[in-house]
């Protein structure tokens, strides 16, 4: 019963955090989750007893990160980075030692906050009187531009990040070492959809993830009705404007067919994605004015234009900063937020590196990386033949993988996403 007070508890939190920071920046989640993270200790420990390499780690880790605040300057981004990475890997640890306590009502709990909290802002217009009425609410765009140079001589030391609004850009110093970059109309307006979401990829994760856990109960249960709210979920995950759910599932579900090897499936499926390779530009034309449009512009731009992709120019980034580092650097890393700094030099926002692993490398060196590796292996031998056995398993673990590589997994509230993860590895009949 305690492991599903706890979840509530960041239920509860994260549902605050996204209130109030509508109104006024203030680190709910963060600071309230520092202090219900004591709670998951006890429940977490006889996971972390039976494999003491991950609490070693841990420590190793705030090691790491206190030094090199010192190095760089001390910042709650570094607090918070360090955080997100505990609350993953003692939730999981949690999770594992009180599986049988879970529940499903706590589960239908979270997916419905999760599908208020998006749909709050059409639900707030809808009962606005038609005068007032603000379509564009809670609709954030993201342009590229252009920028001059900024050249930083520390790059790692810490300093005052711009205040700038959604717009990526470019500077530059960035395009001087960036290959083959071609300014289009294509992808230069993004829109984004979070609700009351604080971050609208949170809001696609959340969403997506539920579509497939319901989808698993629909397959489980054989109450195949449950297709239709999970249909309707996946679509909502979509209109979030974030790509990164979809485009995991769907390469989740292509490793599955060629896992099972169902070749029939996959030679179908491949020839499908043939004729819309074909006729991409045609189905973009059609698409367009609707909130299908940017997510199949990924297509486009994968096929005609790959290096305008925003992943691979922060990807870049990173390469061209890793490319500086000392040869300690490469052991211990240097700090979240000096990151953060650099990336404000060469795109005008302090944008992360979307992606887990460039992040852990960066942050906290190779001892981050082998950590974080090693953990996602140590989740994959837990529970081997029922990630192996059933779809939805298989699925949702390695689109969290996906996840991690091309956007990010653990801090986007893990904690909670984990709760449906286990469930399904509760009442999974493997076959």
């Amino acid at each position: 019963m305690k492991i599903n007070l706890i979840f509530w508890g960041y239920l509860l939190l994260f549902l605050a955090d996204n209130i109030v920071n509508q109104f006024v920046h203030w680190p709910v989640f963060v600071s309230g989750g520092m202090l219900l993270s004591i709670a998951l200790v006890p429940l977490a420990w006889p996971f972390l007893k039976k494999h003491p390499w991950i609490w070693m780690g841990l420590i190793l880790l705030f090691l790491i990160m206190v030094i090199n605040s010192f190095r760089f300057g001390f910042h709650e981004k570094n607090i918070a980075d360090l955080f997100f990475l505990y609350l993953f890997v003692l939730g999981y640890a949690a999770y594992y030692s009180a599986g049988n306590m879970l529940r499903y009502r706590h589960a239908a709990a979270f997916i419905i906050m999760a599908l208020l909290l998006f749909a709050g802002p059409l639900v707030v217009s809808l009962a606005m009187p038609a005068g007032e009425k603000q379509p564009e609410a809670n609709i954030e765009r993201v342009e590229i531009a252009l920028m001059p140079a900024n050249n930083n001589s520390n790059p790692g030391a810490q300093q005052d990040l711009p205040d700038t609004g959604p717009d990526f850009m470019l500077s530059d110093d960035f395009l001087e070492e960036y290959r083959d970059f071609e300014y289009t109309q294509k992808e230069t307006d993004r829109i984004y959809r979070p609700g009351f979401f604080r971050i609208p990829h949170v809001a696609a994760y959340f969403l997506g993830f539920s579509a497939l856990f319901l989808a698993f109960i629909a397959v489980e249960r054989k109450q195949y009705l449950w297709f239709i709210p999970a249909v309707f979920l996946l679509l909502l995950s979509s209109y979030t404007g974030c790509r990164t759910c979809i485009a995991a599932l769907v390469m989740a579900a292509l490793l599955y067919l060629l896992h099972k090897r169902h070749w029939p499936y996959l030679v179908a499926t491949m020839g499908v994605l043939a004729l819309i390779i074909i006729f991409r530009h045609e189905i973009l034309n059609i698409l367009a004015g609707t909130s299908l449009h940017q997510q199949f512009a990924l297509v486009v731009t994968l096929t005609d234009n790959i290096w305008r992709l925003s992943r691979l120019m922060i990807w870049s980034a990173w390469y061209m900063e890793v490319s500086g580092f000392s040869w300690f650097e490469y052991i211990i890393g240097r700090s979240y937020y000096s990151g953060l700094a650099a990336n404000a030099g060469y795109f005008g926002r302090p944008i992360w590196y979307h992606n887990d692993f460039l992040n852990m490398f960066y942050t906290y060196g190779i001892i981050g990386l082998t950590f974080y590796t090693g953990f996602f292996a140590r989740m994959y031998m837990d529970f081997k033949q029922k990630i192996r056995g059933n779809f939805f398993v298989f699925v949702f673990f390695n689109a969290v993988i996906l996840m991690a590589v091309f956007n990010g997994f653990y801090y986007f509230f893990p904690v909670l996403l984990l709760y449906l993860f286990f469930l399904m590895l509760k009442t999974d009949r493997v076959r």
